[in-house]
């Protein structure tokens, strides 16, 4: 899977798991104050604002990425 060969080496990337075919999972780490947030959205084919916030302050959002579909969970710097 492409998606997989070009986000695996990155290094905010703690899990890139592919799920099947055309789905991805993928966990990031998050700078302080969110920082890195917009630009793996805008990554992932989404604009910013587009992910959901969690109780515990991580953000999930589903977007695409070289003909995959992608499940993100993005952790927040606090929560670690």
């Amino acid at each position: 899977m492409r998606a997989h060969a070009e986000l695996v080496g990155e290094s905010r990337v703690f899990i890139c798991q592919p799920v099947t075919d055309t789905v991805l999972y993928l966990n990031i780490r998050l700078g302080r104050n969110d920082t890195g947030l917009t630009s793996w959205l805008r990554r992932i084919g989404l604009k910013p604002g587009q992910a959901t916030r969690t109780a515990h302050g991580d953000y999930l959002a589903r977007g695409h990425l070289s003909g995959a579909r992608v499940v993100l969970t993005a952790h927040a710097h606090s929560y670690r």
